[in-house]
């Protein structure tokens, strides 16, 4: 009778379009981001954390960007306070079903400081105990080895040397965690990204419509505009990234400094309609409470949806309920019954909803809680 019983729980299984995010997927409908960047060493607090990870998960986001600023030249805080502040950040992503690329930032050089940012020499330190103290985290998503390397930062910086980091930062996260995906990503200028497809698992490229969007209000003529840029875009870094799959790793715009918040909508709209038709994954640029770089957030300081926000959930609005197993847009009893099947069987990608590499009564209470909140 269990026999049978399993069976019949597997075969409803088997109609239910998983929403755990598969490593090797980069489209459109399964790496569905935003970057969470706040004032402290970027990658914030717990509390911030929280509300962020709400606002995304009622998008139907699943995966978090953050970036860490490894350097100590804005902050004086220990290695290990440093970890187990980034440590809570992601947990609380996790426990709101979104996975997490790190980008390692707050160095350029490799013995050189350049800019505001040290060296890889200055944070190999503290980089090897983040990278050792997450390498084993089921939330880790990827690595990402340098925020746009060549193209944010040769400014300041002797590309030689940029090269000579990033390939130190990407043989430390190879050594510790050797399975792990990676990436470098660049900006607006798609033909660097070539330079880095030894060394990723996946493209990243980010692009901002500076040129195409300078004030309210905004017009048809330039959305048509951003359009035809942002696609001629995408399509030359995917056929200078090929085989690889590319990402949209930020973009956005702010509001209210650029334009009002319906046409921050307006060119999100825009946007969005252009990553679905060329099928790629997309990490926005923010969904922070208090965005260090501006407002450019598409949330606000409560965690409620801006329009633009409510442009995202609207994109992906015919995916499927995280805990509706069977996918009938329900959460019921059937699903309580598939769930308690998982648990059994200890199928950790369809019912390990917080990533911690098992399923208990924590996974339990998410999923009485998604009940909870649906009905």
């Amino acid at each position: 009778m269990k026999k049978i019983v399993l069976m019949t729980f597997l075969a409803l299984a088997l109609t239910y379009p998983t929403s755990v995010l598969a490593t090797s997927d980069y489209t459109f409908d399964t790496l569905r981001g935003a970057n969470f960047f706040e004032g402290h060493y970027w990658y914030g607090n717990e509390a911030d954390a929280e509300i962020s990870a709400k606002a995304a998960e009622a998008m139907h986001l699943n995966v978090i960007r953050i970036n860490a600023r490894l350097n100590s030249l804005a902050i004086d805080e220990t290695d290990e306070t440093f970890v187990t502040n980034l440590v809570q950040v992601i947990q609380t992503f996790a426990s709101h079903h979104e996975k997490v690329i790190i980008v390692l930032g707050g160095y350029v050089g490799y013995d050189v400081a350049c800019g505001n940012y040290g060296s890889f020499v200055d944070v190999q330190t503290r980089a090897t105990k983040v990278i050792n103290a997450l390498k084993n985290n089921p939330a880790i998503f990827a690595w990402e080895i340098m925020n746009e390397a060549i193209s944010g930062n040769s400014q300041n910086c002797d590309p030689a040397q940029i090269t000579k980091a990033v390939n130190a930062m990407y043989t430390l996260v190879h050594t510790l965690a050797p399975a792990a995906p990676t990436t470098v990503s660049e900006a607006f200028y798609w033909w660097k990204l070539g330079a880095w497809k030894n060394i990723s698992t996946f493209a990243s490229f980010h692009w901002y419509p500076f040129s195409e969007i300078t004030s309210s209000p905004v017009t048809d003529a330039q959305i048509t505009k951003l359009t035809s840029d942002l696609t001629d875009a995408i399509v030359h870094a995917k056929d200078q990234v090929a085989p690889l799959p590319l990402v949209v790793g930020e973009f956005g715009v702010q509001s209210p400094a650029v334009v009002n918040a319906e046409d921050q909508a307006k060119v999100y709209q825009a946007m969005y309609d252009v990553f679905k038709k060329e099928n790629v994954g997309v990490i926005l640029w923010t969904a922070s409470v208090h965005d260090a770089s501006g407002d450019y957030s598409v949330i606000l300081p409560d965690g409620s949806l801006k329009p633009a926000g409510k442009i995202v959930q609207q994109a992906y609005t015919y995916l499927p309920i995280p805990g509706d197993f069977n996918g009938d847009k329900h959460i019921n009893i059937i699903d309580f019954v598939l769930f308690m099947n998982y648990w059994w069987m200890n199928n950790l990608e369809k019912a390990d909803f917080n990533h911690d590499g098992k399923i208990n009564a924590i996974d339990y209470t998410i999923f009485m809680n998604m009940w909870n909140e649906s009905r």
